[in-house]
């Protein structure tokens, strides 16, 4: 049965404005409720939530963006809450139903202002009390407000009903920022595998072996700007180059780019650290000091830390000769209650700074290079900072393979021409190969950013690496702007399949896959030494299966009964269907 909502409810009380909720468009089980705000004089709205009530019928997980894969429906009073803003998050809920369908997929148009919706199970009744909220945190005086709240109850894969809401926000403007074919292609990321600890010869000698295993770029992460080595950023904000590490960073350039890697470096953008020689030039410009990293964060509405922001990156660019930046820590400016008092710069609303400060930042590196690479990661990922950025990767997850699949597939659902990178893959050398191309078949659907010693990975380690590195730039159209559809949203995604015109991937972590005649991959990354495959109809092809270092396990011609077909596969392998 189809869900549908009862009116909506407006929550509001001792505020000096009018508000109303109407519905504009009700076509094809897509409703859209717009919310109106209309004030005599500018006013910073307190919050206003406008509340739906639905049946739980086959409610069964929920999908939020940043839920690092928590899919469960909590109670009402204890509910489920995705809180977005410009620099963070993204105004979406899916409420799913068993077989992964769609029941209701809520969003907001406005990704850039403070918003929260929310979603529980009212035990009394067994419905489920779903609400957004907006202004949430203080935004700039206004007069006039609007925004849309769609709700859609198409009976469709949950999935496309997602994917439908980056869509609608593509319409309404949030486009994604050009793309470098470089931030499309594997990286080397030197977090990981160095942490702050590296030298000039280090970072090369990585380097070296990166590029003849099929990565284009190296990321220099923290540590390049102290001597400090014990992971704080007390030392942050001068941004100088650290010559016991790099004693000359532009030959360090030069050498890397002789090869043909790239480079980039990495800024945490909010950061003053306690120790640095610039942290009392901005006193009285900080949103608040985060004591247990040692660094205060700037207050981005101030138009003197925007410039100082933007002469940082453009003369780092162009002294050095870097192809890109890793922008850090943009979910760290939070307001706090003594950021809400006295005079904060050209803005009162946090979201407009955000917005001012990635703007420039924007144009000042395109006028060094319009190829330069920007990543933002998770939590900043949404509809305001695809404008900004043109690589956005999945949050710090260490070795954890199930975690950075669910993120760089929810990345993929809710992005929009942007590169989505998945974070640094890690594993131990004393791993079988198996386990360790784990980490690299969890994360097809996304650029790899290797972060490995690569001087000490075993022959078959490498084997596979260079196997899976030349996979990915090999099949990058389909794997990172194909047509993606998951399954199995409440157990963290069992399986995922993109295509376009050219061909069909699936990978399969724990489920089933749907197959049919014609040409198509299976990656297996169940863990077992099987794939289920179910034929629609039955069907002739040739199979080869290869394991996870490309060595050729077997080829054969075949059949596919209709239903159920279980196909021998090493753990970690690949199997090539091409139709007879």
């Amino acid at each position: 049965m189809k869900l549908h909502c009862s009116s909506p409810e407006l929550q509001i009380s001792g505020q000096d404005f009018r508000s109303a909720v109407t519905l504009v468009k009700n076509e094809k089980d897509v409703k859209l409720y717009r919310f109106t705000l209309v004030s005599d004089l500018p006013v910073s709205p307190k919050p206003v939530t406008v509340k739906f009530v639905l049946p739980k019928d086959d409610v069964y997980s929920v999908f939020r963006p940043n839920a690092s894969n928590i899919c469960t429906l909590t109670p009402d009073w204890a509910p489920v809450k995705n809180r977005s803003r410009s620099g963070a998050g993204a105004p979406l809920v899916s409420l799913i139903g068993r077989t992964d369908n769609n029941r209701c997929t809520v969003s907001v148009s406005d990704c850039k202002n403070p918003t929260s919706i929310s979603v529980g199970l009212h035990e009394e009744d067994c419905s489920v009390w779903l609400s957004v909220a907006f202004f949430t945190e203080t935004v700039s005086p206004l007069q006039e407000y609007t925004a849309d709240i769609r709700l859609d109850f198409r009976e469709t894969p949950a999935c496309e009903s997602i994917k439908a809401v980056r869509a609608w926000w593509k319409e309404l403007g949030y486009l994604p920022a050009a793309l470098p074919a470089s931030a499309t292609l594997p990286m080397y990321s030197t977090w990981y595998s160095m942490h702050q600890d590296f030298t000039a010869d280090a970072i090369m000698q990585q380097c070296k072996i990166a590029k003849t295993l099929g990565m284009d770029t190296v990321i220099i992460d923290d540590g390049w700007q102290t001597d400090d080595n014990n992971r704080g950023y007390a030392y942050c904000g001068d941004w100088e180059v650290c010559t016991k590490k790099l004693p000359d960073l532009k030959a360090l350039v030069n050498r890397l780019h002789s090869i043909g890697m790239k480079i980039m470096v990495w800024f945490s953008v909010p950061y003053v650290g306690k120790k640095s020689k610039c942290a009392s030039r901005f006193e009285g410009k900080y949103l608040y000091c985060d004591n247990h990293i040692g660094a205060y964060v700037l207050d981005p509405r101030f138009p003197e830390v925007r410039k100082y922001l933007c002469d940082v990156y453009r003369n780092f660019a162009k002294t050095y000769g870097i192809d890109g930046f890793k922008l850090d820590f943009i979910d760290s400016f939070i307001l706090k209650e003594e950021s809400q008092k006295g005079d904060r710069g050209d803005c009162v609303s946090l979201e407009d700074g955000i917005c001012k400060l990635l703007e420039e930042i924007q144009s000042t590196l395109k006028s060094v290079s319009p190829d330069m690479m920007i990543e933002f990661r998770q939590t900043y990922m949404g509809g305001v900072m695809q404008r900004y950025g043109n690589m956005i990767r999945v949050a710090d997850c260490p070795a954890n393979a199930q975690v950075n699949k669910f993120g760089s597939l929810e990345l993929q659902l809710l992005s929009c021409g942007t590169a989505v990178h998945a974070d640094p893959i890690a594993w131990r050398t004393d791993e079988s190969v198996e386990n360790a191309a784990m980490q690299l078949n969890h994360t097809l659907f996304a650029v790899p950013q290797i972060s490995m010693d690569l001087t000490k990975l075993p022959p078959e380690h490498k084997k596979m690496l260079a196997y899976y590195m030349a996979y990915q730039r090999k099949n990058k159209d389909v794997l990172l702007f194909g047509d993606l559809t998951v399954s199995g949203f409440a157990h963290g995604f069992t399986s995922a399949v993109a295509h376009n015109e050219r061909k069909k991937i699936h990978v399969t972590y724990d489920g089933i896959i749907g197959v049919q005649a014609g040409d198509f991959d299976v990656v297996n990354a169940t863990g077992n030494e099987c794939v289920a495959l179910k034929a629609s109809a039955p069907f002739d092809c040739a199979v080869t299966v290869v394991n996870c270092m490309g060595e050729t396990v077997r080829k054969e011609c075949m059949r596919l009964s209709e239903g159920l077909n279980e196909i021998s596969v090493p753990v970690s392998g690949f199997t090539f269907f091409t139709k007879e």
